[in-house]
């Protein structure tokens, strides 16, 4: 971890992560950090690519806000939802933007967990779930999309662009057993590195879906010469009567296409 601590990590935050987990919870640490999904889920890479040509036609990718008092922007990352919610302000950017559940703008220091745990984190996992209808940006191949998954809910559909010399920096989302994130690179580069806890991984443009553990401190750099877009979804696992998260086994239902 020491490469976090680098990057303004500190051990009280890295305390905070572990008492996500077991002993602290009753949810394990996963041992995998990166799995790659069910071939059922692969998509088409040139329909990918025609779809972000079609959507950047209609709708401009926004660079993400850092900072909502001077509305600082991270000009190195942009995106744009392709799913909101019912009552949103922002249909078109907010799911990627960092907003909070009242519709308001917070700093990526913040949204990010760089103040310690994301205080959103866990608590946020109910207005995650709310981003599920399909805005008008590609409604059609949306909601296809959000039909491959039959026990967890498909929420938050973006695409995400990182440009070169882009840094997503070190920071921690959901627990898995809150939400986890899928991406599929829809175009990228040999120098394109995904992290997790110190041990990095590439993804290639194949058209398959690939899972890292968000839920670890994480972060993205392109230190190539052309941008890295990717489609993201964010997954909520099914509740039981107890609106408590019933994710079983997780690796078996993201390798067997059980989600």
């Amino acid at each position: 971890m020491t490469d976090n601590k680098m990057r303004g990590w500190t051990a009280n935050t890295e305390q905070r992560v572990e008492h996500l987990y077991s002993p602290f919870t009753k949810w394990n640490k996963l041992t995998d950090k990166f799995v790659k999904l069910h071939s059922k889920y692969d998509l088409p890479v040139e329909n990918l690519e025609n779809l972000l040509k079609n959507i950047v036609n209609k709708h401009p990718l926004e660079s993400i806000i850092i900072n909502p008092q001077t509305m600082k922007k991270r000009l190195t990352y942009r995106g744009i939802g392709l799913t909101r919610r019912e009552k949103t302000l922002d249909p078109i950017y907010e799911a990627s933007q960092y907003y909070n559940s009242h519709g308001e703008f917070v700093s990526s220091a913040k949204a990010l967990g760089r103040d310690g745990i994301n205080l959103e984190g866990s608590k946020n996992s109910d207005f995650e779930r709310e981003f599920i209808i399909a805005n008008d940006v590609a409604t059609d191949f949306t909601k296809n999309l959000q039909s491959l998954f039959t026990k967890w809910t498909a929420t938050k559909i973006r695409i995400m662009e990182l440009h070169p010399s882009g840094v997503i920096p070190p920071h921690l989302d959901h627990p898995y057993y809150n939400q986890i994130r899928i991406h599929t690179v829809i175009n990228s580069n040999p120098h394109v590195f995904w992290e997790v806890e110190g041990e990095q991984f590439q993804i290639p443009a194949d058209g398959s879906f690939y899972w890292f553990d968000t839920g670890r401190i994480h972060s993205v750099s392109n230190l190539g010469k052309t941008p890295r877009s990717v489609l993201s979804i964010h997954l909520c696992p099914p509740l039981d009567n107890n609106d408590s998260p019933k994710v079983g086994n997780l690796i078996e239902s993201l390798t067997q296409g059980l989600l």
